[in-house]
């Protein structure tokens, strides 16, 4: 993804400063290349945010029901005497 992303702005900048004028390259820079790049990697960025939350949260309640496991089994088995009567 990241080499695609380079080779649009090397075009980009190659387009900018081959447009004749400073205005018009300065336009063509900051609407075609900054602005885009700036949108794609911050939607990237909030993506990988979303991910790591859910990730985080499974992470959690896989902890909770766990200790809820270990406290539960600890409670409900309590010692008892298996001594061979009848």
């Amino acid at each position: 993804m990241y080499i695609i992303l380079i080779g649009y702005l090397f075009v980009v900048i190659m387009m900018s400063l081959g447009a004749g004028s400073i205005t018009v390259g300065l336009f063509y820079f900051i609407f075609l290349a900054v602005l885009p790049t700036w949108g794609i990697l911050a939607l990237r960025r909030s993506v990988q945010r979303g991910k790591a939350a859910r990730a985080a949260d499974l992470a959690a309640r896989e902890a909770a029901r766990q200790a809820a496991l270990e406290t539960g089994a600890a409670s409900d088995n309590p010692p008892s005497d298996k001594s061979a009567g009848a």
